[in-house]
Parts: C-alpha cells; structure tokens; sequence
C-alpha cells in the first residue's frame, strides 16, 4: 500500500518532469527564433549588398558621363581661343557671344569638376 508521502514524492517526480520538458520547449523555441531571425538577417544583407552594387556602378557610370561634357566645354574654350587669336591677328575685335561661351564653358567644367569631387568622395 502506498502512503500519502509515496503518492507525493510521485507527484513530484511527475510536476519535475513536466517543467523539464516545458524548459526544453522553451530552448527549442528560442533556438528557432535564432534561426529565422538569421535567416531574415541574410535576406536583408543581400539587399543591401544588390544595393550597393548598383549605386557603384552608378557612380561609375556618372563618372563617366560627366567626362563627355567637360571635354566638349574644353573643345568650346579651344575653338573660341582660336577665333579669338584669329580675330586679334586681323584686328578685329572677337564677338561678344563668343568671350560668353567660353565664360559659360570655364563655370560648367568648374561646376562639373566639383560635382565629380563630391561623387567621388562617396566612401562605399
């Protein structure tokens, strides 16, 4: 016959095992959530790192397109320093037009430079 202590101390043992159990669900839970956040952590990385990607090669690409007007601006002050002399070994004096697209051309190349600095100053 079992005594009022036995039937206690087995209720016990079973309550124990039951909050073992319960502690194990919890780890299992948690180790999951590790997992999905880990996961959700590589997606999120991988979006960013495409990000990246494309605004280096959009800072390459303008790079690149900002040259083209630059050395058009260049050929402008050439052809206008041209006339200019050409016009000074006639005697006549160069057009006005002509000292305002040179001017025009020196402002852009300047403007366009400093715009290529600040692109260029992006630390990726």
């Amino acid at each position: 016959m079992k005594t009022i202590l036995d039937k206690i101390n087995k209720a016990d043992e079973i309550q124990g095992k039951k909050v073992e159990l319960a502690k194990h669900e919890v780890e299992l839970a948690s180790i999951k959530n590790a997992f999905e956040f880990n996961s959700l952590a590589i997606k999120s990385k991988f979006k960013v790192d495409s990000e990246l990607e494309k605004l280096t090669n959009l800072i390459v690409s303008l790079n690149s397109l900002i040259s083209e007007p630059i050395n058009n601006y260049l050929k402008v002050i050439s052809e206008v320093d041209a006339v200019e002399k050409a016009a000074k070994d006639l005697g006549i004096e160069l057009p006005n037009a002509a000292k305002l697209s040179r001017d025009k051309a020196e402002k852009e190349i300047t403007q366009l430079n400093e715009l290529k600095k600040r692109i260029n100053s992006i630390k990726l």
